[in-house]
């Protein structure tokens, strides 16, 4: 019996092997669920670089925008776990929208394999340079207007429309949100004077703000920032406890093959490594994560953001 115990492991081994080592049978796609120039586009055309230089696959980035990210994660899906489409999802898209009971085709906990973590970073409480000089003036005009303060996001149920809503929520204050199609058209929207302020990552802020065109109030972070150092994170401005932060990760379809997992994730963890990749993702070191590490990380995301979505939205599951 121990004999032929053996001879079945071995042969699953092999099985396994065989089918890692002959993927990727066709070019990969890698699916982007926002547009073109935007962060999640720059790191998921870093890693598709990446990928192709160091391993010699071909990998080809797809746009495929749409209702918050949703759009692009159905077609993932909806594909073949065979590791030949791959998308790059994120903390609104995998975690907050559902807990927000927002319609989506998929339910984002039981369609997707997570392979890497890509990044992580705070966001930050900008607005137009020339107007609030600091977070409480923001809140006092707030408080002295006849109108609801404008705040611009990249989508609805993005980490920058809850920082929002959490931070209003907490004053006592009203909030008109007007979710766009990504952050860029929503800092368009800001430099243009269209509305009050954002709460965008670090990433998408930082050329803004050292163009001269946005002015940084607060951050989401633990601590100030190095590349921000003036501005005060939200606990030193008031508001203990709100560390909000904006992470991106490399999902697969689910049921994609173990094997086919762990040779993603070496090959993903060695274009992390890269100069190129940390041109791509500025001060977002992540550490490296087993299968079930990325299991308890976005365990643990999806409480706490639960938890959030139910102080700003009380009927929220």
């Amino acid at each position: 019996m121990k004999r032929l115990q053996a001879m079945l492991l071995g042969a699953v081994f092999l099985v396994c092997s065989a089918v890692a080592q002959a993927w990727p049978t066709e070019p990969i796609r890698l699916i982007v669920p926002y547009t073109l120039a935007g962060t999640t586009d720059v790191q998921a055309r870093a890693l598709a670089s990446g990928l192709s230089r160091d391993s010699g696959w071909k990998v080809i980035v797809e746009n495929r925008p749409g209702s918050a990210g949703s759009v692009g994660l159905d077609v993932l899906a909806k594909a073949k776990p065979d590791g030949n489409t791959l998308a790059i999802g994120q903390t609104s898209n995998l975690v907050i929208q559902q807990a927000m009971d927002l319609l989506r085709p998929f339910d984002a906990a039981k369609a997707f394999t997570p392979i890497a973590l890509l990044s992580r970073q705070p966001v930050v409480l900008v607005v137009r340079t020339g107007t609030h000089a600091s977070l409480n003036e923001l809140l006092a005009a707030a408080r002295s207007g006849d109108l609801p303060l404008v705040m611009a996001s990249a989508s609805n149920g993005s980490v920058g429309h809850l920082a929002g809503e959490l931070l209003m929520k907490r004053t006592g204050l009203r909030l008109s949100h007007i979710p766009y199609t990504g952050a860029a058209p929503a800092l368009s929207a800001l430099v243009s004077g269209h509305v009050d302020f954002a709460f965008p990552t670090v990433q998408s802020a930082l050329p803004l703000i050292r163009a001269g065109r946005l002015r940084a109030l607060a951050v989401s972070s633990e601590d100030r920032l190095p590349q921000l150092p003036q501005a005060p994170t939200l606990t030193e401005a008031g508001f203990p406890g709100l560390v909000l932060h904006d992470w991106k990760l490399l999902i697969a379809t689910a049921g994609l093959p173990t094997p086919i997992q762990q040779t993603l994730r070496q090959r993903v963890l060695q274009v992390q490594k890269s100069t190129a990749w940390a041109e791509a993702s500025p001060q977002q070191a992540t550490a490296a994560m087993t299968q079930p590490d990325l299991y308890r990380f976005l365990d643990a995301e999806r409480q706490y953001w639960r938890r959030q979505v139910r102080e700003v939205f009380p009927g929220s599951r």
